[in-house]
């Protein structure tokens, strides 16, 4: 005579999370979210809304951290895990709380986790879940002898052995996934948050020719020869948010594939992606600046897709038509959400490669056989990939000690007729500013900048760029007076001493620039004793309102721009101004009278003439 078999109750109790670990959790999860969320609102912000935008996400850290810690110290509710012949329910202490999952429609029976974090998993169907945590069962009723329990009284049901066959492949791969290990993933992500720690040091985020210098992708560039940049520029980021969307996604992927796939044929899958991904971005999108792991990750997430379809029961959380549909989303769209100038030639690509690695790979072999399917092979692939990621990495770093590689890098560039027009700036300015630029280089650089102010005359920078190029050519006339125009709109600091450089070349070479209607006879200016200028005006009729400039130089080299404006009280005679008397500052050895301008606007002023000082920036004083 059969017996009923009897029910088991199994009492769950929680224990309280020690002090220093909800701390640290707390502390790591607020810290992290809120560098996040700074990175995400500091996009295009004036420098002086930072200091703004980073208090707000520290208040908005400190209150996420004391909500993280005060959710960590909450103790779990306890409960009783019943197991009865036809049923697995789980009762709360409070009342009305209660799962019940039927042993017939039991899909998971399972451990899922590590360490702590593990649970026992028992799923049925839509949303009826079991979880326990392994550390909260007693001792004489540890996971694995619940779980055989529940196996044996599953083998009891008419189609006991099938259910058993499903239940116990999906724990395989459940135990594979939880207990595999996750080298590759973790080298890659510390590798590209070094990398862009050398990025941050270097100050490459904000210039684009030390981006092309570390290796970012280029198709004018790759298409002369920089074939090393298809590696390279798979380990660069553009911006912080750009880095963590991109280890984000890595981790929450990688995590789940390495351990199915293997060490090596995760590697190869994602470096062959982002080497076809930065080639389709060369090649098929034509870009002029591409850089991120982007294509690598895109190779990922088809590897993903490809487990998914070809295994759908083989897991917990089986896909579903909204699981496509979101993911769907994520790659198509989810990124362009977040980023601009999205390079979705380079994500395609990447994913259609990691289509052609994944594909062949899923035929007539079980899903936890497949990370030891072709293991030497793949480790063999694996290592000559990343000896050539090697090699590319050091031909960047060999590249980047040549001292004219920005005029190489530049000269290319001035012929991508696809530059945007700041970039398009950029190389103009570099080649403007490099002792070694040739005339071939110079008269180039001309005829693109002079295309790119025309189309945005409004853009100071540009026309300040055009007027350096001038200067380099030896067209000083036009070069002073294409930055009296900028400084006119843009009186800074940095557009002052570019003009006072020019002049200075302009006297040395040619004398006194008029501009508009200038005297019969032009004004003196030399050194006097006592540290003083002295400006002899004689019987010069300068109309008050004049503007002269005075170059101060010492050892053939300009150091200071002094402005003076005539007033009414001194037309004629001597104009004379007593230099600074800090010790620091450098006495003229030489003084040159380079401009004045009779023109005037407004009301001239009625006192006494009046002098401005400008130091030339050190920015400008380095230039050639």
């Amino acid at each position: 005579m059969d017996t009923e078999p009897e029910i088991l109750e199994i009492p769950v109790v929680p224990r309280r999370k020690s002090l220093g670990s909800a701390i640290v959790n707390a502390l790591i999860a607020g810290l992290l979210i809120s560098f996040f969320l700074a990175s995400v609102s500091s996009q295009d912000r004036r420098p002086d809304e930072m200091g703004c935008v980073f208090s707000l996400a520290a208040y908005f850290g400190l209150g996420l951290t004391i909500l993280i810690f005060g959710l960590s110290r909450q103790t779990p509710r306890p409960g009783v895990l019943r197991i009865a012949p036809d049923h697995i329910s789980f009762q709360g202490a409070a009342p009305g709380v209660q799962v019940i999952v039927p042993l017939a429609a039991l899909s998971v029976a399972q451990r899922e986790g590590r360490g702590s974090g593990e649970n026992l998993i028992f799923k049925g169907p839509g949303t009826a879940t079991i979880s326990a945590g392994t550390a909260f069962l007693p001792e004489t009723h540890g996971a694995d002898a619940i779980l055989e329990v529940v196996r044996q009284r599953i083998a009891l049901l008419p189609d006991g052995s099938r259910k058993l066959e499903g239940i116990s492949a999906r724990a395989a791969v459940a135990e594979r996934i939880s207990s595999g290990r996750r080298i590759v993933v973790f080298t890659v992500s510390v590798l590209l948050v070094l990398v862009f720690l050398a990025e941050i040091a270097t100050g490459a985020l904000a210039h684009p020719f030390l981006l092309w210098a570390f290796g970012a992708n280029s198709f004018r560039l790759v298409l002369h020869g920089d074939l090393f940049r298809l590696a390279t520029a798979n380990v660069l980021h553009g911006s912080v948010l750009h880095l963590v969307f991109n280890v984000m996604v890595l981790v929450s992927l990688g995590s789940f594939l390495e351990p199915l796939l293997g060490a090596g044929r995760f590697l190869s899958l994602l470096l062959i992606s982002a080497l076809v991904g930065a080639a389709g971005s060369a090649f098929l999108g034509q870009h002029s600046l591409a850089l991120g792991a982007s294509t690598g990750i895109a190779g990922v997430f088809a590897a993903y897709a490809v487990v998914l379809w070809r295994w759908p029961d083989r897991f917990s959380n089986p896909p579903t038509r909204n699981t496509w549909i979101s993911m769907a989303f994520a790659f198509f769209a989810g990124s362009a959400l977040f980023f601009e100038n999205v390079d979705h030639m380079a994500h395609l690509a990447g994913f259609l490669a990691g289509l052609a690695v994944m594909l062949p790979e899923v035929h007539k072999v079980d899903l936890v056989e497949l990370a030891g399917r072709r293991r030497a092979w793949f480790r063999v692939i694996a290592a000559f990939l990343v000896l050539l990621f090697l090699a590319a990495g050091g031909i960047a770093i060999r590249r980047a000690g040549d001292p004219e590689r920005d005029l190489k890098t530049a000269a290319i560039l001035l012929y991508d007729t696809s530059l945007p027009s700041t970039l398009q700036n950029s190389a103009v300015w570099q080649v403007a500013t490099s002792p070694a630029a040739s005339r071939d280089h110079l008269t180039a650089a001309l005829n693109v900048i002079e295309r790119v102010a025309e189309r945005a005359p409004e853009v100071v920078e540009y026309r300040d760029t055009r007027a350096t190029v001038l200067y380099r050519l030896g067209r000083w006339e036009e070069a002073v007076r294409a930055e009296h125009a900028v400084v006119a709109v843009s009186r800074t600091p940095f557009h002052v001493s570019q003009l006072a450089r020019f002049e200075w070349a302009l006297v040395k070479a040619h004398g006194p620039l008029v501009l508009g209607q200038g005297p019969k006879m032009f004004p003196r200016a030399r050194t006097a004793t006592g540290a003083s200028i002295l400006v002899e005006v004689g019987d010069v009729h300068l109309p008050p309102g004049t503007t002269l400039h005075l170059v101060l130089a010492r050892g053939n080299k300009p150091y200071a721009l002094l402005e003076l404006t005539t007033g009414a009280a001194d037309r004629s005679g001597l104009l004379w101004y007593n230099l600074p008397r800090d010790p620091s500052f450098p006495m003229p050895d030489e003084v040159s009278l380079a401009l004045v301008d009779p023109w005037r606007t407004g009301d001239p002023p009625r006192g006494e003439t009046i002098w401005k000082l400008q130091l030339i920036e050190p920015e400008a004083a380095r230039l050639p």
